[in-house]
């Protein structure tokens, strides 16, 4: 099972998306506008859907095409660490 980490920026509007694929670390930078969103990235050949949606509290969640949804770990910062 793939686990995903998100560290947050919402200054920046950049959110940094890690996991262990195929027992390789992979890491991307997705950079947001809207408050509901759609993004599709790709980590050692899986496809994978990202999306960001905030009402009242901020709700990101991944999906597989096959997989369904994924467990996230989101955490939140103010500092531009990536």
């Amino acid at each position: 099972m793939i686990k995903f980490n998100l560290l947050v920026n919402p200054f920046t509007k950049s959110i940094l998306v890690s996991a262990r694929v195929n027992k390789v670390d992979c890491e991307t930078i997705i950079n947001y506008n809207e408050l509901d969103e759609w993004h599709s990235f790709e980590f050692e050949g899986v496809e994978f859907d990202l999306h960001i949606e905030y009402s009242i509290s901020l709700d990101i969640t991944i999906q597989g095409e096959e997989e369904g949804l994924f467990p996230v770990s989101v955490k939140l910062t103010s500092k531009d660490e990536f």
